[in-house]
């Protein structure tokens, strides 16, 4: 529905209205008007709420209003007595009943239960609805009603109505705020001043100034069903009324009506008694529960101070200890920003990079790191820069897009790594691979070669040099023994020592060209060790076993070359025998 059709309908209703001021047609033309636009309204309604809608209970009050005004406008044209005119008046209690139980259905009433307040409230607003309206209506029906029914129907439309209106002070009072719930208001507010205005003139006989209010009618029922089309929420109970004033304004309103609109004396002083006693009982409960609310803000207060104290103690102290471990940390620390140019080092950072910067190739790896900051890595492996390997350690700093980069150089202990790693493959005398190095080595070289030789290399008359000269010379020996094999060995080739005075070489040889290296080894080997002043002979025996022929495992071919070499050492030792 447009927002201006009701001011629209209001204005052709009313010009009609003047236009015929002079004449007694002034309450048909508002009847006729009013009658065409809530039955406009309760076609909407019955296409808006019908089937099936969950207030569904407002468009059967729409409804039900329409059609008692039908109904009333048709009984004017013929005679009936009294109790006709009650008995469709039932219609309009009916919409009022109902509108009333919306009302209540949108209040919380579990939140008013735990206020106090709102129960004060409430009987200031229900006092003032009964009384104001006791005055100006209720205490006019006895006289104004034409039979026992007829005053019975109109006390319940009356009491009806000062229901509905209780329930839309109570739902006005704790809630309904923002641009959804000003339609409601304004349905509501239209209605009270139609209904007192009309009923006010009315029972007064004075039809022309009653049938002036007779057109809000329409508009009223034109906003409450716009309203309910989409149900609204439920507005939530303050601890205090949403608008503490709406109180004040009944007390108001009500001694206005009691002081200046006529009244018996055994009513008049007892409500202003019950009036002023609820009054005080707010003000009371009022100023107990500000009170409550003072202490209360006020241990907040004491305990949000204590709070941020400690918390900010806290911080000054975590920020102590992070400046404490940035400087005295033993490893460099360099602060970089997001972008990764750096801002801060600390004391160990500046002994490392003496020029007083991270050099550019350690910055741009950085770089790549801090990207990976969204993967959840923070510690990872640099690359070697400028012969240095590092281990950094990434620290983002919190609500920062800084962060702080630990660097661990790792050079030396790679290094250290890397030496002990050649220890275990490695002879420590001789520096040739020892046992486990050559099998590993020449197990996986195996499949790739098509034919090779084995050596086992066993000194003669090593235990006598050791006798003789010493342990010293023995060493010397072993060592020089270790360079001459490796004269005329290739890149394919290896050399290796067992232990004691046995050596062992693989050649990735021929039958003839393993011939030729042991007949120049066995020279090489009987030309004399000296060893200062001192002029050392060893002869070798020289077992030789060939791949694949004898074997295709290592550890075959090193039994075959012992079984060979033992052979030489029993029959003739100095010489070379294949197996």
């Amino acid at each position: 529905m447009r927002p201006m059709l009701p001011i629209l309908y209001l204005l052709i209703s009313y010009r009609l209205m003047v236009l015929v001021s002079a004449t007694p047609f002034v309450p048909l033309v508002a009847v006729l008007a009013t009658l065409l636009a809530v039955t406009f309204v309760a076609v909407k309604a019955r296409r808006w709420f019908f089937p099936k809608h969950l207030e569904r209970s407002v468009g059967i009050a729409i409804l039900l209003f329409a059609s008692g005004l039908w109904i009333n406008f048709t009984l004017t044209f013929f005679p009936h007595p009294p109790e006709v005119d009650s008995a469709a008046n039932l219609t309009l209690t009916a919409f009022l009943i109902l509108t009333a139980i919306a009302f209540a259905r949108l209040i919380d009433w579990s939140s008013i239960r735990h206020a106090r307040l709102l129960y004060i409230d409430g009987v200031l607003l229900f006092g003032m609805v009964f009384v104001f309206g006791y005055t100006v209506i209720l205490r006019h029906l006895p006289t104004f009603a034409r039979s026992d029914i007829e005053f019975v129907v109109m006390l319940g439309y009356a009491i009806s109505f000062i229901a509905q209106l209780f329930f839309f002070l109570i739902l006005y009072a704790t809630g309904l705020r923002g641009l959804a719930h000003r339609r409601l208001i304004r349905a509501m507010m239209v209605f009270i001043l139609a209904n007192f205005g009309y009923y006010t003139f009315f029972i007064r006989d004075e039809l022309t100034f009653a049938a002036c209010f007779f057109p809000l009618y329409a508009v009223s029922l034109h906003e409450l069903a716009v309203y309910f089309k989409d149900v609204p929420p439920k507005q939530p109970a303050r601890d205090r009324l949403g608008r503490p004033y709406l109180p004040y304004i009944s007390l108001l309103v009500l001694l206005t009506g009691i002081t200046f609109l006529p009244m018996a004396q055994d009513v008049y002083f007892p409500t202003l008694i019950i009036l002023f006693s609820l009054f005080m009982f707010r003000q009371f409960f009022s100023e107990r529960l500000n009170r409550q609310l003072l202490t209360e803000l006020e241990t907040f207060e004491v305990d949000l101070t204590h709070r941020i104290d400690r918390h900010t103690a806290q911080l000054e102290l975590r920020k102590e200890e992070y400046r404490r471990l940035f400087l005295a940390h033993p490893q460099p620390i360099v602060r970089f920003d997001g972008n990764g140019h750096e801002k801060a080092m600390n004391p160990a950072a500046e002994l490392y990079f003496p020029h007083g910067y991270v050099p550019d190739a350690l910055v741009d790896q950085l770089i790549v790191a801090f990207l990976k900051l969204e993967t959840g890595e923070k510690q990872l492996l640099m690359r070697p820069v400028d012969g240095r390997t590092f281990e950094v350690t990434l620290i983002p700093i919190p609500g920062e897009s800084d962060l702080y980069v630990i660097l661990s150089d790792l050079t030396e202990a790679l290094s250290q790594e890397k030496w002990l790693q050649e220890l275990g493959y490695h002879d420590a005398l001789t520096a040739l691979p020892n046992r486990r190095y050559f099998e590993d080595h020449l197990g996986s070289q195996l499949a790739t070669l098509t034919e090779g030789s084995l050596l086992f290399i066993d000194l003669d008359g090593f235990k006598q040099i050791n006798d003789c000269y010493g342990h010293d010379a023995g060493d010397y020996v072993l060592q020089e023994t270790a360079r001459r094999l490796q004269l005329d060995l290739t890149h394919d080739d290896l050399a290796a020592r067992l232990g004691g005075d046995e050596f062992i070489v693989f050649l990735a040889s021929h039958r003839a060209g393993t011939i030729i290296y042991a007949e120049n080894l066995l020279l090489r080997l009987n030309n004399p060790f000296f060893f200062g002043a001192i002029a050392i002979h060893v002869t070798p025996s020289i077992g030789i076993a060939r791949y694949p022929e004898d074997g295709r495992t290592t550890s075959l071919l090193l039994i075959c070359a012992d079984e060979a070499m033992y052979t030489v050492k029993q029959e003739e030792k100095n010489a070379y025998r294949f197996k």
